[in-house]
C-alpha cells in the first residue's frame, strides 16, 4: 500500500517537473551526465576547461556526482576531495561514505597523495576539549546528554 501511494507520488512528481519544464538537482547531475557521455566534443571542452577538479565534504556525496567529478577530470585526474570519513551526514539522499574510502582505488599506486589534516582551525580548544572528553565516556550520560 505504501509503496504503490510513494510511486503514484513519483510519478506525479516527474509528470510536474516535465509539464514545467523543470529539472530538480538530481536531473541536473544526470542531465549533465548524459550530455557528456554523448557528446564528445562538449565533454572535452570542459576536460580542457577544467584542470583541477576540488569538492569538499567528499564524504557526503553519492555515486552519480562522484561520476560526473572522474568524468570532468577525464584522463588527467587531476582531483582534490576533502571530507572526514566520520562525519557522513547525507545518506538519506544517497550519499555514501564509500566514495572517500575507496577513492584512492580509482588511481594507479603512488599516483594519489593522502594528506591527514589533524590541526582544527574551526573549534575553539575548549570545544575540542570537551567533545575529545566526552567520546572518552560510553554515551555522553556524565554531561547530562541522553541520546
Amino acid at each position: 500500500m505504501f509503496e504503490n501511494m510513494v510511486a503514484r507520488a513519483y510519478k506525479l512528481y516527474q509528470q510536474e517537473l516535465e509539464a514545467n519544464q523543470a529539472l530538480d538537482f538530481d536531473d541536473l547531475i544526470m542531465k549533465t551526465i548524459e550530455l557528456l557521455e554523448s557528446d564528445q566534443e562538449t565533454l572535452e571542452f570542459y576536460q580542457d576547461k577544467f584542470h583541477y577538479i576540488h569538492v569538499d565534504e567528499y564524504q557526503d556525496t553519492n555515486y552519480i556526482q562522484e561520476l560526473l567529478v572522474f568524468l570532468l577530470a577525464g584522463d588527467s585526474k587531476n582531483i582534490c576531495v576533502v571530507g572526514d570519513d566520520d562525519q557522513g551526514l547525507y545518506r538519506f539522499r544517497g550519499a555514501t561514505i564509500r566514495n572517500i574510502l575507496e577513492f584512492r582505488n580509482h588511481f594507479e599506486e603512488g599516483q594519489c597523495q593522502k594528506i591527514k589534516l589533524v590541526e582544527n582551525y574551526r573549534s575553539e580548544k575548549s570545544i575540542i576539549d570537551f567533545y575529545n572528553q566526552w567520546m572518552k565516556t560510553t554515551d555522553g550520560r556524565q554531561y547530562g546528554f541522553l541520546w
